[in-house]
């Protein structure tokens, strides 16, 4: 049996030809958008009142990760963005801006924020097709 979110999905896609991956990501996009800034998983669950076990599963799913523990005092994307996504510059921001990022978590924050940049520029291009 089909749910109501399956034909929400099947709908988009034969409305307007958009596959149900996006659909699907543009219903987490403020989860994967606040980790990315930098919120924990407990500030992320507690923001859009949604269950901490979910939003761990969305950020594995996306980023095969499960969150930061702690809310950051830094922005990964916004660093990843203003050093033009390179790692050097981006790990050399880093350890100007951020008392609490471990080196070894370089990294692997530098390929989530990577990952989120390739869906945010898919999203934005679907978007401009149904526009």
């Amino acid at each position: 049996m089909k749910t109501l979110w399956d034909l929400i999905k099947y709908y988009y896609k034969i409305k307007f030809n958009i596959p149900p991956e996006y659909i699907e990501f543009v219903a987490c996009y403020s989860i994967l958008l606040d980790c990315v800034v930098g919120y924990s998983t407990k500030s992320i669950a507690r923001r859009h009142k949604l269950p901490q076990d979910y939003v761990e599963s969305v950020l594995v799913e996306y980023f095969n990760f499960f969150g930061w523990e702690d809310d950051l005092d830094i922005s990964p994307i916004a660093i990843y963005r203003k050093t033009n996504k390179n790692f050097d510059y981006f790990v050399q921001e880093i350890l100007t801006t951020s008392a609490y990022i471990d080196y070894n978590d370089f990294k692997r924050i530098f390929l989530i924020c990577k990952k989120f940049d390739v869906l945010d520029t898919w999203a934005k291009d679907i978007e401009k097709t149904i526009e």
